[in-house]
């Protein structure tokens, strides 16, 4: 009996055909959604469900030469047996072919969008920009036109000894008064300036955006004027 087996088992094994075996492991890519996002262009099972649809169910392959599965949610690892090296290697480089132009494709629209909703923010911004300055402005001249009326008074105060030191009696002083008016000044200009300073950056952002076709380096530019506002 054990001779039988073994006798058995040796011709099936040298009567298969021999089997070879190709392997990569793919990282899926990812873009940037301009708030230090990087978002996978999909997932790995939705790329592993579209790969075992295009080369095993449509192609009529034996499912069990392709074999495919996730590393680390951006990996994933495929691996071809086929009878000979050069068709496992070929089978190979086609799926890699495939994801590429898949992925490529991918990127295209992701970038589109994410163009669409970068232009949408940056103008959405400028806008809320554009209304706060006015409203700053009024403030400024209206602490501007106090700070005047009080000084006004303190020299009026100061011709006069007696109401000089009634007043001096009470708290705040009209010199405390006048000087936390004008520290008030100096924050509501600073703020102007920045406002100022920030529709200019973002200004200089939207041309970016605007100018020619979207090029996905531009990413780059766009936050490094970022971390500059950011300074």
């Amino acid at each position: 009996i054990t001779l039988v087996i073994t006798t058995l088992g040796a011709i099936y094994a040298f009567q298969k055909a021999p089997e070879y075996k190709s392997t990569a492991l793919i990282e899926i890519g990812q873009y940037d959604t301009f708030e230090n996002e990087n978002i996978l262009l999909e997932s790995a099972s939705k790329l592993i469900q579209n790969l075992n649809i295009v080369f095993i169910h449509k192609s009529n392959e034996d499912i069990n030469s392709l074999s495919i599965k996730t590393i680390e949610n951006k990996l994933i690892q495929v691996e071809i047996r086929k009878p000979s090296k050069e068709l496992s290697k070929k089978t190979l480089n086609e799926i890699i072919r495939y994801i590429e132009n898949r992925h490529s494709g991918l990127e295209k629209r992701n970038n589109q969008s994410t163009q669409k909703i970068l232009t949408r923010k940056i103008a959405n911004k400028i806008v809320t920009i554009n209304n706060q300055l006015p409203y700053l402005a009024t403030k400024i001249v209206a602490l501007k036109n106090i700070i005047i009326a009080d000084e006004h008074n303190l020299k009026l105060l100061q011709s006069n000894p007696e109401l000089l030191l009634k007043r001096a009696a009470q708290s705040p002083t009209l010199n405390e008064v006048i000087y936390s008016y004008n520290d008030e000044l100096l924050d509501l200009k600073s703020a102007q300036e920045n406002l100022i300073h920030e529709r200019s950056n973002l200004e200089s952002k939207l041309k970016l955006l605007e100018s020619n076709s979207f090029d996905p380096k531009n990413l780059f530019k766009l936050n490094l004027l970022r971390e500059k506002d950011d300074q």
